[in-house]
Protein backbone atom coordinates (compact mmCIF):
# COMPACT_ATOMS: atom_id res chain seq x y z
CA UNK A 1 0.00 0.00 0.00
CA UNK A 2 2.83 2.39 0.90
CA UNK A 3 6.47 2.55 -0.14
CA UNK A 4 9.37 4.68 1.10
CA UNK A 5 10.73 7.31 -1.27
CA UNK A 6 13.44 9.85 -0.54
CA UNK A 7 13.81 11.33 2.93
CA UNK A 8 14.15 14.95 4.00
CA UNK A 9 16.06 14.99 7.29
CA UNK A 10 16.41 17.97 9.61
CA UNK A 11 19.55 16.78 11.39
CA UNK A 12 19.57 19.79 13.71
CA UNK A 13 17.38 22.72 14.68
CA UNK A 14 20.48 24.82 15.36
CA UNK A 15 21.04 27.69 12.94
CA UNK A 16 23.31 30.72 12.78
CA UNK A 17 20.63 32.78 10.97
CA UNK A 18 17.08 33.88 11.79
CA UNK A 19 15.53 34.19 8.32
CA UNK A 20 12.12 35.85 8.27
CA UNK A 21 10.55 33.06 6.22
CA UNK A 22 11.87 30.01 8.12
CA UNK A 23 9.03 27.48 8.38
CA UNK A 24 10.49 25.54 11.32
CA UNK A 25 11.87 28.52 13.27
CA UNK A 26 15.43 27.22 13.00
CA UNK A 27 17.81 28.52 15.64
CA UNK A 28 15.24 28.80 18.40
CA UNK A 29 16.08 25.34 19.80
CA UNK A 30 19.13 23.06 20.08
CA UNK A 31 17.82 19.68 18.92
CA UNK A 32 20.00 17.26 16.96
CA UNK A 33 19.66 13.77 15.54
CA UNK A 34 22.43 11.39 16.58
CA UNK A 35 24.60 9.29 14.28
CA UNK A 36 22.77 6.18 15.51
CA UNK A 37 19.45 7.73 14.51
CA UNK A 38 20.83 8.48 11.06
CA UNK A 39 21.85 4.80 10.85
CA UNK A 40 18.17 3.94 11.44
CA UNK A 41 17.34 5.95 8.32
CA UNK A 42 20.17 4.43 6.28
CA UNK A 43 18.97 0.92 7.14
CA UNK A 44 15.44 1.81 6.07
CA UNK A 45 16.48 3.49 2.83
CA UNK A 46 18.69 0.60 1.77
CA UNK A 47 16.02 -1.95 2.64
CA UNK A 48 13.50 -0.06 0.51
CA UNK A 49 16.06 0.34 -2.30
CA UNK A 50 15.76 4.12 -2.41
CA UNK A 51 18.79 6.36 -1.99
CA UNK A 52 17.27 9.86 -1.96
CA UNK A 53 18.53 11.68 1.14
CA UNK A 54 18.32 15.44 1.79
CA UNK A 55 20.26 16.81 4.77
CA UNK A 56 18.64 19.94 6.15
CA UNK A 57 18.27 21.79 9.41
CA UNK A 58 18.57 24.31 10.90
CA UNK A 59 21.94 24.73 9.32
CA UNK A 60 23.52 21.29 8.69
CA UNK A 61 27.06 22.57 9.26
CA UNK A 62 26.15 23.38 12.87
CA UNK A 63 25.70 19.67 13.58
CA UNK A 64 28.79 18.46 15.49
CA UNK A 65 28.91 15.23 13.45
CA UNK A 66 28.03 16.53 10.00
CA UNK A 67 31.08 14.95 8.35
CA UNK A 68 30.51 11.61 10.08
CA UNK A 69 26.92 11.69 8.80
CA UNK A 70 28.03 12.37 5.22
CA UNK A 71 30.69 9.65 5.49
CA UNK A 72 28.11 7.16 6.78
CA UNK A 73 25.83 7.95 3.85
CA UNK A 74 28.62 7.70 1.28
CA UNK A 75 29.74 4.34 2.69
CA UNK A 76 26.22 3.11 2.00
CA UNK A 77 26.23 4.44 -1.59
CA UNK A 78 24.04 7.41 -0.70
CA UNK A 79 24.96 10.81 -2.14
CA UNK A 80 23.17 13.34 0.08
CA UNK A 81 21.81 16.70 -1.02
CA UNK A 82 22.99 19.17 1.62
CA UNK A 83 20.63 22.13 2.06
CA UNK A 84 22.55 25.07 3.52
CA UNK A 85 22.70 28.86 3.77
CA UNK A 86 26.43 28.52 2.85
CA UNK A 87 27.58 31.14 5.37
CA UNK A 88 29.72 28.58 7.24
CA UNK A 89 31.21 26.93 4.14
CA UNK A 90 34.76 28.26 4.36
CA UNK A 91 37.95 26.83 2.84
CA UNK A 92 38.52 24.57 5.86
CA UNK A 93 35.03 23.05 5.51
CA UNK A 94 35.57 22.58 1.77
CA UNK A 95 38.86 20.81 2.36
CA UNK A 96 36.98 18.24 4.46
CA UNK A 97 34.14 17.99 1.95
CA UNK A 98 36.49 17.18 -0.93
CA UNK A 99 36.62 13.48 -0.13
CA UNK A 100 32.83 13.06 -0.06
CA UNK A 101 30.14 12.84 -2.71
CA UNK A 102 27.45 15.45 -2.10
CA UNK A 103 25.19 17.80 -3.96
CA UNK A 104 24.28 21.16 -2.49
CA UNK A 105 21.21 23.37 -2.41
CA UNK A 106 22.02 26.90 -1.31
CA UNK A 107 19.57 29.67 -0.44
CA UNK A 108 20.19 33.06 -2.05
CA UNK A 109 17.41 35.59 -1.59
CA UNK A 110 18.81 38.79 -3.06
CA UNK A 111 21.20 40.05 -5.73
CA UNK A 112 22.72 42.50 -3.26
CA UNK A 113 23.24 42.84 0.47
CA UNK A 114 20.30 45.20 0.91
CA UNK A 115 17.72 42.74 -0.43
CA UNK A 116 19.20 39.46 0.83
CA UNK A 117 19.88 40.81 4.31
CA UNK A 118 16.37 42.25 4.66
CA UNK A 119 15.30 38.60 4.78
CA UNK A 120 18.29 36.71 6.21
CA UNK A 121 20.00 39.24 8.47
CA UNK A 122 22.91 41.67 8.52
CA UNK A 123 26.22 40.44 7.10
CA UNK A 124 24.81 37.32 5.46
CA UNK A 125 25.02 38.22 1.75
CA UNK A 126 28.80 38.30 1.35
CA UNK A 127 29.16 35.15 3.48
CA UNK A 128 26.65 33.27 1.34
CA UNK A 129 28.33 34.36 -1.91
CA UNK A 130 31.73 33.41 -0.46
CA UNK A 131 30.40 30.00 0.55
CA UNK A 132 29.04 29.36 -2.95
CA UNK A 133 32.37 30.42 -4.49
CA UNK A 134 34.24 28.12 -2.09
CA UNK A 135 32.14 25.17 -3.24
CA UNK A 136 32.80 26.06 -6.87
CA UNK A 137 36.55 26.42 -6.21
CA UNK A 138 36.49 22.99 -4.56
CA UNK A 139 35.39 21.56 -7.89
CA UNK A 140 31.79 20.94 -6.95
CA UNK A 141 29.51 21.21 -9.97
CA UNK A 142 26.35 19.78 -8.41
CA UNK A 143 25.01 23.01 -6.89
CA UNK A 144 21.48 24.35 -7.09
CA UNK A 145 20.25 27.68 -5.80
CA UNK A 146 16.88 28.22 -4.16
CA UNK A 147 15.29 31.67 -4.15
CA UNK A 148 12.46 32.01 -1.64
CA UNK A 149 10.03 34.44 -3.25
CA UNK A 150 8.64 37.19 -1.02
CA UNK A 151 7.70 40.87 -1.01
CA UNK A 152 11.27 41.98 -0.33
CA UNK A 153 12.83 40.27 -3.36
CA UNK A 154 9.95 40.01 -5.86
CA UNK A 155 11.42 42.76 -8.06
CA UNK A 156 14.97 41.44 -7.66
CA UNK A 157 14.53 37.89 -8.95
CA UNK A 158 15.89 38.46 -12.47
CA UNK A 159 19.00 40.12 -11.02
CA UNK A 160 19.44 37.21 -8.60
CA UNK A 161 19.26 34.82 -11.56
CA UNK A 162 21.92 36.90 -13.35
CA UNK A 163 24.30 36.61 -10.39
CA UNK A 164 23.72 32.87 -10.15
CA UNK A 165 24.28 32.19 -13.85
CA UNK A 166 27.39 34.39 -13.87
CA UNK A 167 28.79 32.08 -11.19
CA UNK A 168 28.29 29.19 -13.62
CA UNK A 169 25.43 27.54 -11.73
CA UNK A 170 22.82 25.99 -14.00
CA UNK A 171 20.10 24.84 -11.60
CA UNK A 172 17.80 27.47 -10.08
CA UNK A 173 14.49 27.15 -8.26
CA UNK A 174 12.18 29.97 -7.21
CA UNK A 175 9.94 28.69 -4.42
CA UNK A 176 6.95 30.05 -2.54
CA UNK A 177 6.96 30.53 1.21
CA UNK A 178 5.62 27.78 3.45
CA UNK A 179 3.41 29.85 5.73
CA UNK A 180 4.63 28.29 8.99
CA UNK A 181 6.87 29.28 11.87
CA UNK A 182 8.57 32.65 11.44
CA UNK A 183 6.96 33.01 8.00
CA UNK A 184 3.55 33.10 9.68
CA UNK A 185 4.82 35.59 12.26
CA UNK A 186 6.15 37.86 9.48
CA UNK A 187 3.30 37.29 7.05
CA UNK A 188 2.33 40.94 6.62
CA UNK A 189 5.93 41.91 5.90
CA UNK A 190 6.91 39.18 3.43
CA UNK A 191 3.95 37.24 2.01
CA UNK A 192 2.74 37.67 -1.57
CA UNK A 193 -0.76 36.58 -2.47
CA UNK A 194 -1.54 33.93 -5.08
CA UNK A 195 -2.43 36.34 -7.87
CA UNK A 196 0.72 38.41 -7.28
CA UNK A 197 2.83 35.27 -7.63
CA UNK A 198 0.96 34.23 -10.77
CA UNK A 199 1.54 37.65 -12.32
CA UNK A 200 5.26 37.48 -11.50
CA UNK A 201 5.56 34.01 -13.05
CA UNK A 202 3.87 35.25 -16.23
CA UNK A 203 6.28 38.21 -16.36
CA UNK A 204 9.34 36.01 -15.85
CA UNK A 205 8.14 33.61 -18.52
CA UNK A 206 8.39 36.46 -21.04
CA UNK A 207 11.64 37.92 -19.70
CA UNK A 208 14.32 38.12 -22.39
CA UNK A 209 17.24 37.19 -20.12
CA UNK A 210 15.45 34.21 -18.59
CA UNK A 211 14.41 32.96 -22.03
CA UNK A 212 18.02 33.31 -23.20
CA UNK A 213 19.31 31.31 -20.22
CA UNK A 214 16.76 28.54 -20.74
CA UNK A 215 17.95 28.18 -24.33
CA UNK A 216 21.42 27.57 -22.85
CA UNK A 217 19.97 24.68 -20.80
CA UNK A 218 19.92 26.63 -17.55
CA UNK A 219 17.17 25.06 -15.46
CA UNK A 220 14.96 27.78 -13.95
CA UNK A 221 11.87 26.53 -12.13
CA UNK A 222 9.11 28.92 -11.13
CA UNK A 223 6.68 28.51 -8.20
CA UNK A 224 3.97 25.99 -8.99
CA UNK A 225 0.64 25.26 -7.42
CA UNK A 226 -0.49 21.71 -6.73
CA UNK A 227 -3.26 20.15 -8.77
CA UNK A 228 -3.54 17.33 -6.27
CA UNK A 229 -1.66 15.47 -3.57
CA UNK A 230 0.00 12.24 -4.81
CA UNK A 231 -0.40 10.78 -1.32
CA UNK A 232 -4.17 10.84 -1.78
CA UNK A 233 -4.21 8.87 -5.02
CA UNK A 234 -7.31 6.73 -5.55
CA UNK A 235 -5.40 4.29 -7.78
CA UNK A 236 -5.39 1.12 -5.69
CA UNK A 237 -3.12 -0.72 -8.15
CA UNK A 238 -0.02 1.28 -7.20
CA UNK A 239 1.69 1.75 -3.85
CA UNK A 240 1.69 5.31 -2.56
CA UNK A 241 5.23 6.66 -2.28
CA UNK A 242 5.91 8.47 1.00
CA UNK A 243 8.76 11.01 0.95
CA UNK A 244 8.82 11.80 4.67
CA UNK A 245 10.28 14.71 6.56
CA UNK A 246 12.09 13.70 9.73
CA UNK A 247 12.45 16.63 12.10
CA UNK A 248 15.24 17.18 14.63
CA UNK A 249 13.18 15.48 17.36
CA UNK A 250 12.84 12.33 15.24
CA UNK A 251 9.18 12.89 14.35
CA UNK A 252 8.15 11.51 10.97
CA UNK A 253 5.87 13.74 8.88
CA UNK A 254 4.16 12.45 5.74
CA UNK A 255 5.87 15.05 3.55
CA UNK A 256 8.15 18.07 3.80
CA UNK A 257 5.29 20.57 3.92
CA UNK A 258 3.28 19.08 6.80
CA UNK A 259 3.83 20.58 10.24
CA UNK A 260 1.16 19.23 12.55
CA UNK A 261 1.16 16.87 15.52
CA UNK A 262 -2.09 15.41 14.18
CA UNK A 263 -0.28 14.21 11.06
CA UNK A 264 2.89 12.80 12.63
CA UNK A 265 3.04 9.10 11.74
CA UNK A 266 5.80 7.96 14.10
CA UNK A 267 9.20 8.72 15.59
CA UNK A 268 12.55 7.17 14.64
CA UNK A 269 13.57 7.22 18.31
CA UNK A 270 10.82 4.70 18.94
CA UNK A 271 10.66 2.69 15.71
CA UNK A 272 12.67 1.99 12.58
CA UNK A 273 11.58 4.24 9.70
CA UNK A 274 11.00 1.19 7.50
CA UNK A 275 8.34 -0.10 9.90
CA UNK A 276 6.79 3.36 10.27
CA UNK A 277 6.16 3.36 6.51
CA UNK A 278 5.48 -0.30 5.74
CA UNK A 279 3.88 -1.66 8.92
CA UNK A 280 1.92 1.21 10.42
CA UNK A 281 -1.85 1.53 10.73
CA UNK A 282 -1.31 5.14 11.85
CA UNK A 283 -0.09 6.09 8.35
CA UNK A 284 -3.11 4.48 6.70
CA UNK A 285 -5.46 6.30 9.08
CA UNK A 286 -3.83 9.70 8.43
CA UNK A 287 -4.11 9.24 4.66
CA UNK A 288 -7.75 8.14 5.00
CA UNK A 289 -8.59 11.20 7.11
CA UNK A 290 -6.99 13.50 4.53
CA UNK A 291 -8.90 11.81 1.71
CA UNK A 292 -12.17 12.21 3.61
CA UNK A 293 -11.42 15.90 4.18
CA UNK A 294 -10.59 16.35 0.48
CA UNK A 295 -13.77 14.66 -0.68
CA UNK A 296 -16.03 16.66 1.65
CA UNK A 297 -14.87 20.25 1.24
CA UNK A 298 -17.91 22.51 1.58
CA UNK A 299 -16.51 25.14 -0.81
CA UNK A 300 -16.38 22.55 -3.59
CA UNK A 301 -19.99 21.33 -3.42
CA UNK A 302 -21.38 23.89 -5.88
CA UNK A 303 -18.28 24.22 -8.07
CA UNK A 304 -18.77 23.14 -11.71
CA UNK A 305 -15.23 21.72 -11.75
CA UNK A 306 -15.59 19.50 -8.69
CA UNK A 307 -15.63 16.22 -10.64
CA UNK A 308 -12.31 16.88 -12.31
CA UNK A 309 -10.54 18.95 -9.65
CA UNK A 310 -8.09 17.07 -7.39
CA UNK A 311 -8.43 19.82 -4.73
CA UNK A 312 -4.79 20.88 -4.41
CA UNK A 313 -2.36 20.46 -1.52
CA UNK A 314 -3.68 19.47 1.94
CA UNK A 315 -0.53 20.76 3.64
CA UNK A 316 -1.18 24.24 2.23
CA UNK A 317 -4.83 23.90 3.26
CA UNK A 318 -3.61 23.18 6.79
CA UNK A 319 -1.39 26.28 6.69
CA UNK A 320 -4.56 28.23 5.87
CA UNK A 321 -6.36 26.74 8.86
CA UNK A 322 -7.73 23.28 8.09
CA UNK A 323 -7.42 20.30 5.73
CA UNK A 324 -11.20 20.55 5.40
CA UNK A 325 -10.82 23.73 3.30
CA UNK A 326 -9.22 24.41 -0.08
CA UNK A 327 -5.59 25.42 -0.50
CA UNK A 328 -6.61 28.79 -1.95
CA UNK A 329 -5.46 28.10 -5.51
CA UNK A 330 -8.96 27.53 -6.92
CA UNK A 331 -8.84 30.56 -9.24
CA UNK A 332 -5.64 29.34 -10.90
CA UNK A 333 -6.94 25.80 -11.33
CA UNK A 334 -10.18 27.11 -12.86
CA UNK A 335 -8.11 29.17 -15.30
CA UNK A 336 -6.09 26.06 -16.17
CA UNK A 337 -9.24 23.99 -16.76
CA UNK A 338 -10.68 26.68 -19.06
CA UNK A 339 -7.44 26.90 -21.02
CA UNK A 340 -7.47 23.12 -21.41
CA UNK A 341 -10.98 23.21 -22.85
CA UNK A 342 -10.15 26.10 -25.21
CA UNK A 343 -7.11 24.23 -26.53
CA UNK A 344 -9.37 21.34 -27.55
CA UNK A 345 -11.82 23.52 -29.49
Amino acid sequence: MFTLGGVYVEITSKCNLRCLHCYNESGSKDNILSLNEIENLVYSIKKSENHGFAISGGEPFMHPQIFEIIELLNKNDIKPNVISNATLINEKICEKLKKYKCSFQISLNGSCAKVHESICGTGTFNKTIAGIKNLISMGTSDISINIVLNKNNANDVVDIIKIITELGITNIEISSINMLGRAEDNKEEIALDIMEIDELVNTWSRNEYIQKMKKKDIKIRFPQYSNGCPLLSDDSTEAIKINPRIDSLGNVHICQSFESNAHIIGNIRENVLYDIIYNNIRLANVIKELKDDRDNMKECKLCIWQKMCPRGCPAISLMRGSTKTTDGYCSLRKKQFLMGIKSCI
